[in-house]
């Protein structure tokens, strides 16, 4: 069944591929050190009380949408197959914007002077917005064969998102010292990196020989890298 572009199959024969460690560990990084630094500037734009103070709202979607494309571009060149791996530019560019816009405008939404009505409906744009950002990102990968969707962790993939995005905010009103920041960054990325996970176990490749194969001009890790060292 091909739903908006997306093929999907219960019991698809995918490629077996595996990722690389380090490459994990380093996504995760920069997923945790991105959580930390949007929930000092979401806490330091709620204490404001003039208009300078609005600059941080701003800083803090920006900081936690570009670490979470990040974190998913870096895991995506974890993912190790057989076969050459490349990126659309357009979509992968447009998979960050819409990570940045969807935090952003969360945000905007929780206010700060946050209800559950709030919480809920800004959870629900922030989960909604990395979701997208996530299967956008994936729609821009490149390969020699036809990516297939587990529908069932396809779905879970999405409930994880909307789940940890309002566990996130959530914890980021709770937040105001240093070490409640570093566990609740901890946990964040944990959430993040959860949603990525589920929906690549929910990926299969299916071998199409016909189809191009990608050009990639430098090494996955090297791209990695410059993508962490970028944002972080």
């Amino acid at each position: 069944m091909t739903l908006f572009g997306f093929c999907f199959d219960s019991t698809p024969d995918g490629i077996t591929g595996g990722h690389d460690l380090t490459l994990v560990l380093l996504s995760f990084i920069v997923a945790t050190i991105a959580s930390y630094s949007a929930l000092d500037m979401s806490s330091r734009w709620r204490a404001s009380e003039d208009a300078k103070g609005a600059f941080w709202l701003p800083m803090a979607g920006l900081t936690l949408g570009a670490g979470i494309w990040s974190m998913h571009f870096i895991a995506m060149t974890a993912f190790d197959v057989p076969f050459e791996q490349g990126y659309d530019p357009a979509l992968t560019l447009l998979s960050g914007v819409i990570a940045i816009a969807a935090v952003t405008a969360g945000l905007t939404v929780l206010g700060k002077t946050p209800s559950w009505q709030r919480l809920i409906g800004a959870g629900s744009i922030v989960g909604a917005g990395v979701a997208a950002m996530h299967y956008m990102g994936m729609r821009a990968l490149i390969v020699p064969a036809e990516v297939v969707y587990r529908p069932g962790l396809f779905t879970l993939s999405i409930l994880i998102a909307l789940a940890a995005a309002t566990a996130a905010l959530w914890l980021a009103l709770k937040v105001d010292r240093i070490s409640h920041r570093v566990i609740a960054a901890l946990i964040m990325a944990i959430a993040i990196c959860g949603m990525h996970f589920t929906g690549m176990s929910g990926t299969a490749l299916s071998a199409r020989p016909e189809m191009p194969e990608a050009v990639t001009v430098v090494s996955k890790g090297l791209l990695a890298a410059l993508v962490a060292v970028g944002v972080s």
